[in-house]
């Protein structure tokens, strides 16, 4: 099977094609830890993710301790599985908004739904913000073309 290079993208930010994070315009959850699972539009190999928040230069309070710190991604076939472990990756409080994290093992598989699962943030212990979280990876030829996605509402506990 020959594979095509596609990009998933979920924006959680309020205006889809939004290339600039505005402060509070995010999706909040109570708490340190949560996750957001995602359905994808076709089956994908994942190699890669971008999580996005704003920085603290953009911050009124110069700091971003609601920003998400270390979190793990995992692969479904289905809604109900668990889910294969992907790898667990750290977003850099000092970098860029966008950051992009490779996998450590993209090979795991081909998946239909994802699981973004925010382990810790940056030391606020009342909520944490999500701004953007793109997926991106592989599906099989003849299954579509590159894609931007807005769910409806994503699950999260």
């Amino acid at each position: 099977m020959r594979l095509k290079e596609v990009q998933q993208e979920v924006e959680i930010q309020q205006h889809v094609g939004q290339s600039s994070l505005l402060p509070g315009q995010c999706w909040p959850f109570s708490g340190d830890q949560g996750h957001l699972s995602v359905s994808l539009s076709h089956p994908v190999s994942i190699t890669s993710v971008t999580l996005g928040h704003i920085t603290k230069s953009q911050s009124p309070s110069e700091s971003i301790a609601s920003a998400p710190r270390t979190f793990s991604i995992y692969g479904m076939r289905t809604a109900t599985e668990e889910g294969r472990y992907l790898g667990t990756l750290v977003y850099d409080q000092d970098g860029a908004a966008f950051q992009t994290f490779k996998l450590p093992n993209p090979d795991r598989g081909v998946f239909r739904y994802v699981k973004l699962q925010i382990d810790s943030n940056w030391g606020n212990t009342d909520y944490t913000c999500l701004y953007s979280f793109r997926v991106h990876g592989k599906i099989g030829e003849g299954e579509g073309k590159s894609i931007t996605k807005r769910p409806n509402f994503p699950e999260f506990s």
